[in-house]
């Protein structure tokens, strides 16, 4: 599947057995440094010093959708074999 996003082809390789629980992305996130800056009703804001990312809340059960991961993913500059190799450990 090939995106063009702002003159820019993202290439995104997604594994229709790869679900991901919010809790399971919250941990990822925090474990690339971002901590959680503010929280304006179901969005919580996360910062890393130069960046910050916007992710909306869902209950903590729920498994995220393809296209959320790959959005979160690309806010957060890493690939879907990153991801992987984190969920591995």
């Amino acid at each position: 599947m090939i995106f063009i996003i702002n003159n820019t082809t993202f290439k995104v390789i997604i594994m229709k057995s790869l679900k991901i629980k919010y809790k399971t992305i919250i941990k990822y996130v925090y474990a690339l440094g971002y901590i959680q800056k503010r929280r304006r009703g179901s969005h919580i804001y996360y910062n890393n010093g130069s960046k910050t990312i916007c992710i909306v809340r869902m209950s903590n059960h729920e498994t995220i959708g393809q296209g959320l991961i790959v959005e979160i993913l690309r806010d957060v500059n890493q690939r879907i074999e990153h991801l992987r190799h984190y969920l591995k450990k």
